[in-house]
């Protein structure tokens, strides 16, 4: 808004404390921009630069996937509970440019009601190399909630487009399982 004080501008080199969202134990994003103009020169003029990097909280709401394949989401009426389901074998979410650096383990918020349900965690599209594979936790109705499922996974120094694929072991082909939530660990599981 124009009515805002500007903002201030950071030092060359430093550092920024990523703690806003600590006291309202929120979730999101922090966007960093860095903009640089050097001093002209008479042969170039000014030479400009521009960065943008983005960090996501570790616990990211499995409805916020940046690709979604054959999956519904879901709002438990008179809560704030959102979460995925209509699953199927083979469906799938993806979460983009996702930086695995000293990450162990991913932990998922999901339940199931069909034994042999389980999460690959894949590198790069639904079909790349397998990280890791979570066993769904299984209950015996939905009035038991969301479970803690976990995958360890092979460790990994880039930055991967991170593919959660839902698989069935007995067959089953459909309503697999329901996810509300992914966790980035750096223990295990």
């Amino acid at each position: 808004s124009l009515t805002d004080a500007p903002k201030k501008a950071l030092p060359l080199n430093g550092s920024v404390a990523t703690a806003r969202h600590a006291k309202d134990k929120s979730q999101g994003y922090y966007v960093l921009r860095a903009y640089y103009t050097d001093k002209p020169q008479p042969e170039t003029g000014a030479l400009s630069g521009r960065a943008m990097l983005t960090l996501r909280n570790p616990k990211v709401e499995a409805e916020d996937a940046d690709v979604m394949n054959d999956v519904s989401t879901r709002h438990l009426d008179g809560t704030g509970m959102t979460f995925l389901a209509d699953i199927g074998d083979g469906s799938y979410i993806a979460l983009k440019d996702i930086d695995l650096t000293g990450i162990k383990s991913i932990r998922f918020g999901a339940s199931t009601r069909e034994p042999g349900s389980f999460i690959e965690v894949r590198a790069g599209s639904p079909t790349g190399r397998l990280l890791g594979k979570a066993d769904v936790t299984r209950i015996e109705n939905f009035r038991e909630g969301i479970k803690v499922s976990a995958a360890s996974i092979e460790e990994t120094h880039q930055q991967v487009d991170l593919y959660f694929v839902f698989r069935n072991s007995e067959g089953k082909k459909e309503n697999i399982p329901f996810v509300d939530w992914i966790l980035f660990h750096n223990g295990m599981p």
